[in-house]
């Protein structure tokens, strides 16, 4: 769902910048699949290398891999407002807000996950 709304609001963004082709829908979709492609296998090697385990990895995966695209939402939207503002501070503010909040998620949630309380 993220992913979708991150390519639509991406050509909606370059759309009010005159710069829309129909071509960016295909190009945006293209670069988010590889990127979410690439992290799925670097974290499987990575779990590889350091002999972790469990039945749902791969899915949990994928289902977490699309997290990142709500703060790539949230930094287009605020950049896209903000977008007066000399310097570009605030588009970075909010990236840097959206990556520590995404990481505190999933760590809490990986947590949970591999260590429940009984």
């Amino acid at each position: 769902m993220a992913l979708v709304t991150y390519i639509l609001l991406s050509t909606l963004i370059a759309g009010l910048k005159g710069a829309f082709q129909p071509e960016l829908l295909g190009s945006a979709a293209t670069w988010a699949f590889t990127v979410v492609l690439l992290e799925i296998i670097g974290l499987r090697v990575g779990c590889y290398l350091l002999a972790i385990s469990n039945q749902s990895q791969l899915l949990d995966l994928i289902a977490y891999s699309g997290y990142k695209f709500v703060g790539v939402i949230f930094t287009l939207v605020g950049t896209a407002i903000f977008s007066g503002v000399k310097g570009g501070w605030v588009g970075w503010v909010i990236f840097i807000y959206a990556y520590l909040a995404n990481a505190l998620f999933l760590v809490r949630t990986s947590a949970e996950r591999s260590c429940p309380l009984d």
